[in-house]
């Protein structure tokens, strides 16, 4: 019997966990959620974005970035 649970186990698997969970805070953040870590300028040091670079261009390199390690999110 399935307790509906997912087990992640694989680096891969983790790594695309890690950027869709990353992906979905900078839209929050857009929408004007803080948090206690700023996720914007956490990526742009991760994709080396000059640090005044708009939300929204953040969001479309990490998008990029997504699309290249082909992870799938929702548009």
């Amino acid at each position: 019997m399935s307790d509906g649970m997912t087990v992640i186990d694989t680096p891969e698997g983790i790594e695309a966990y890690r950027m869709l969970a990353i992906y979905h805070r900078i839209k929050l953040e857009i929408l004007g959620m803080q948090f206690r870590i700023n996720t914007c300028a956490a990526v742009r040091r991760e994709l080396g974005l000059p640090a005044r670079t708009p939300r929204k261009k953040v969001l479309a390199a990490w998008e990029a970035a997504m699309d290249e390690r082909g992870i799938r999110y929702g548009k």
